[in-house]
């Protein structure tokens, strides 16, 4: 049985979004579970486009950590 590597990203900006977000999806064993950014509607618009449905947006980094 293998397991995931659960993976969280700090920003949604354009290198999150277009680099991060994306090279995430192509590795196997790893996937994005959770998002910060100063907006919680912005973190989850962010899941929602990288098609993470499980995954959990903050906008606090005590959430987050």
């Amino acid at each position: 049985m293998s397991s995931k590597l659960g993976i969280g990203i700090i920003g949604t900006g354009s290198i999150a979004d277009n680099s991060h977000a994306p090279a995430i999806a192509k590795v196997e064993n790893a996937e994005l579970v959770a998002v910060l950014s100063r907006n919680k509607t912005t973190g989850e618009n962010f899941l929602n486009k990288h098609r993470v449905n499980n995954g959990n947006a903050y906008d606090r980094i005590e959430d987050f950590v």
